[in-house]
């Protein structure tokens, strides 16, 4: 009896050894996957303060502050919509990329004529005389699968429905208003994702048109017209992982760190302007 009662509190020491080794495992495996989450997390963020800080332009340094002897008009989609709805955002942002533009560039004024939401041909007729204009569409022309065209469409003014037709219009609205205006372009900004919107990726195909068509017409258009361009597309994220992290949603809106990213290459282009 005697006998069987220590073979049963040895197995139950047994069992809480092994228990306890377990438990320990669990814990050092915890503590490894916290540190290998803050690392990555580091690694976020240098890589994305890398970005905000890597955009320099040849000549004229693009962070100096320079007064700026005009009118901006902002025009775009919610990108650039709320930098005057900040309030909009559920206090995930505190400024847009236009306000980060303007603590170095000092215009003598400012107009924000964004559409939330907007394709690029909900902007026309709601452009205001100015004397810089910049323009970040495309996004939504994607969410909405608008039909790319070709330079063709531009340059003959077919307005047929097209984003290369569309932009023509809208870059011959601005000059009726001013023929002498600044104009820079904005390649659209990666995203995915927000609530199935867009593909899960930036980089899969919406109804057989990429996020980079639109890209590239863009800045085919800033060629076939000498427009400096705001490269978005191109230095917004270097890779998905970056992209949420500049996101105050996933991933279609930037959080401040992508506003500032966004800024910084606006910054860039406006470098190469008079």
């Amino acid at each position: 009896m005697r006998s069987s009662f220590l073979m049963e509190k040895m197995k139950a020491g047994a069992n809480g050894l092994r228990l306890n080794q377990e438990f320990g495992k669990f814990v050092i495996m915890r503590k490894l996957l916290v540190f290998v989450l803050l690392v990555a997390m580091v690694i976020e963020f240098v890589g994305c303060r890398a970005i905000c800080q890597a955009f320099e332009s040849e000549g004229r340094d693009p962070q100096a502050e320079r007064k700026m002897n005009g009118v901006w008009c902002a025009l775009g989609t919610s990108i650039t919509w709320y930098d005057i709805n900040i309030d909009k955002s559920g206090g995930r942002i505190t400024y847009g990329y236009p306000t980060y533009v303007m603590r170095k560039l000092k215009f003598d004024g400012y107009i924000n004529r964004a559409v939330n939401g907007g394709c690029i041909v909900n902007q026309l007729g709601k452009v205001a005389k100015a004397d810089y204009y910049t323009i970040e569409h495309g996004i939504n022309d994607w969410g909405h699968s608008t039909a790319v065209g070709t330079i063709e469409d531009y340059r003959n003014d077919t307005r047929n429905g097209t984003f290369f037709a569309t932009y023509r219009q809208l870059i011959d609205e601005i000059r009726m208003l001013n023929p002498e205006a600044t104009i820079i372009v904005c390649t659209p900004r990666k995203a995915y994702g927000f609530n199935g919107y867009l593909p899960e990726h930036w980089y899969l195909p919406k109804n057989g048109i990429k996020l980079e068509h639109y890209a590239v017409a863009v800045r085919e258009i800033a060629a076939e017209e000498g427009f400096s361009v705001a490269d978005f597309f191109k230095n917004s994220a270097w890779n998905e992982n970056q992209l949420r992290f500049l996101s105050m949603d996933e991933a279609m809106h930037p959080n401040d760190m992508g506003h500032a990213v966004l800024g910084n290459e606006t910054l860039r282009a406006f470098a190469n302007v008079d």
